[in-house]
């Protein structure tokens, strides 16, 4: 565009500018074209001066609602009058979706246990050779999450086992039979998954009765109960680098010790206690300087109180309880919060008559369960969400109903 060309002409003379000017351009349709634009883009760089300095850069952003956390997991599948087993993944969008990761053979009327590391890849199995149901010792195996890898991790047999937060470390526990001389002896043992070599944590005489929990303080010390010759019980942990047993508490001798749960970083412990004909749910600090009772089953009709089951949720902050009724018609189950509030009872719905729901494990997000309805062998397996009023049962592909869970994918 040249607007001076609108002009005729500029004549200068002696200093002077005379300007001799032309009106018809104002009639032009290319001038008024020219100008508007003109003047649109000065508006347009008024504006941006003016509006820029004012917007705020901490504008909420707008996103998308995300849909629902698709969580899987794992749980074995056997068939007893084979001997057979099967490892099978499923996921919480579909659970009579499976995919089968491995097929092993074991003892006949065996039951396979297991546990899914950490970290998510690898399950560990513990499986029996022996045709002996009530033998529960076995050997360790070790089995890739993705099928890949299935071989013995030990030689050594074993009755339980627990993995190292970590996932790069094993604890079996089993008792030496007696030989030759050789007295029998309970002992726990260290499983470097990274060297596969194996180390003692803890052997004591099989006349002292030991009951392993599992490893605290980033698994740098592992955490046991022992039976004392006087009768009492007494919590210990191990600290894996000088080899030093610290006794952080223990129980008065009136206390009979039915089951205990370490949190998962380790640093409370949840007790499972029959005293003066009361059953006593009793938290802990590992310390020892924190006990609180969370829920208590009288006497009833029963010699002995129905027995407590409970499990941590991921964060260690939240406890859910399987309060058995004294009359075993029904089960309450409750959370209790580490701050000291309790929760609101959860709804699993109907129960089979004379069976009884056990919780299982929590999910890694803290918001699904797993539960198993009980008594054996019609041990069916349900997951369930916590904020639904439905459980979900898995539908066995072999239709045995005996099934053992392994948990849930991180």
């Amino acid at each position: 565009m040249n607007l001076i060309s609108r002009f005729d002409i500029i004549i200068v003379h002696y200093g002077q500018v005379i300007t001799m000017w032309d009106p018809s351009w104002l009639k032009s349709r290319s001038f008024w074209i020219e100008a508007s634009t003109l003047l649109l883009f000065m508006a347009f760089i008024i504006t941006v001066a003016l509006v820029k300095p004012t917007i705020s850069t901490d504008q909420e952003i707008v996103t998308s609602t995300p849909l629902p956390t698709t969580i899987s997991f794992f749980y074995i599948e056997t068939d007893p009058s084979i001997a057979t087993s099967w490892i099978v993944k499923s996921n919480t969008a579909d659970v009579g979706s499976h995919e089968i990761i491995a097929v092993f053979n074991h003892g006949t009327g065996t039951l396979p246990t297991g546990s899914l590391s950490p970290d998510g890849n690898l399950i560990a199995l513990l499986i029996s050779d022996s045709d002996d149901n009530s033998n529960l010792v076995g050997k360790l195996w070790l089995l890739r999450t993705d099928g890949s890898y299935f071989q013995p991790a030990s030689h050594d047999p074993c009755s339980w086992f627990t993995w190292r937060q970590d996932s790069q470390a094993l604890a079996l526990f089993d008792m030496i039979e007696p030989s030759q001389g050789i007295t029998a002896k309970n002992r726990i043992i260290k499983l470097n998954l990274i060297t596969r070599e194996t180390s003692l944590i803890i052997e004591e005489s099989a006349e002292v009765e030991i009951k392993p929990l599992g490893w605290a303080s980033g698994g740098k010390e592992f955490v046991y109960l022992s039976f004392s010759a006087s009768g009492r019980w007494s919590v210990f942990s191990l600290k894996e680098e000088s080899g030093s047993r610290i006794e952080r508490f223990s129980l008065p001798e009136t206390d009979l010790l039915r089951n205990a749960w370490l949190s998962p970083s380790g640093g409370y412990l949840l007790m499972d206690v029959f005293r003066n004909d009361n059953a006593l749910l009793v938290l802990s600090s590992l310390d020892g300087t924190r006990h609180v009772e969370i829920a208590s089953v009288g006497l009833g009709l029963f010699t002995t109180p129905p027995a407590f089951t409970a499990i941590w949720s991921p964060d260690g902050q939240r406890i859910l309880i399987n309060q058995p009724s004294t009359s075993q018609s029904g089960t309450t189950w409750k959370t209790y919060e580490l701050k000291g509030l309790a929760g609101i009872p959860i709804d699993l719905g109907i129960v089979e008559p004379n069976h009884y729901l056990r919780p299982l494990e929590w999910s890694p997000d803290g918001k699904w369960i797993s539960m198993a309805e009980l008594p054996f062998p019609h041990a069916r397996i349900y997951i369930k969400e916590l904020t639904q009023n439905d459980r979900l049962q898995l539908l066995l592909e072999k239709r045995t109903n005996q099934a053992t869970w392994l948990g849930w994918s991180p």
